[in-house]
């Protein structure tokens, strides 16, 4: 079976290479770059919204980054809790892909969206990336 040409021409893209040379952070960033470069050239930006706000809490006492999209300011919106993927090991809420996906679903779905930017292993074991969610959780 013959691939459409534009999954023929991603496939091209992202072939698989070896980062076994690389230490964790520079996978991570690798991983990063590529992403966001997929998403230059395939990916389509999202829309404008009324806001969009970092926030911070304190969790195990560190610093977590909390970024909330709002499709209307002065009103009260219901809450959408976005995690990123990776697998609690890579990934960010700065990647431009979930910048899009946030801003399409929080217009789209006329609500806040709130990305939690939790802490990765293996820096930082289970269960932190989960409690800087489940801290969020409660925040919001």
């Amino acid at each position: 079976m013959k691939l459409h040409p534009a999954v023929a021409e991603q496939a091209e893209a992202n072939r698989p290479v070896s980062l076994d040379h690389l230490g964790v952070a520079e996978q991570r960033r690798f991983a990063h770059l590529r992403a966001d470069l997929n998403f230059l050239r395939f990916g389509t930006p999202g829309p404008p919204v009324a806001a969009v706000e970092d926030h911070f809490l304190r969790v195990d006492g560190e610093r977590v980054r909390l970024r909330i999209y709002r499709s209307r300011t002065n009103a009260a919106l219901p809450v959408h809790l976005r995690l990123h993927g990776g697998g609690w090991w890579q990934g960010s809420i700065d990647y431009a892909f979930g910048d899009a996906q946030c801003r399409r679903l929080c217009i789209e779905a006329d609500l806040a969206v709130a990305d939690v930017d939790y802490r990765l292993a293996p820096e930082h074991p289970y269960p932190s990336g989960l409690n800087d969610v489940y801290a969020a959780l409660v925040w919001l």
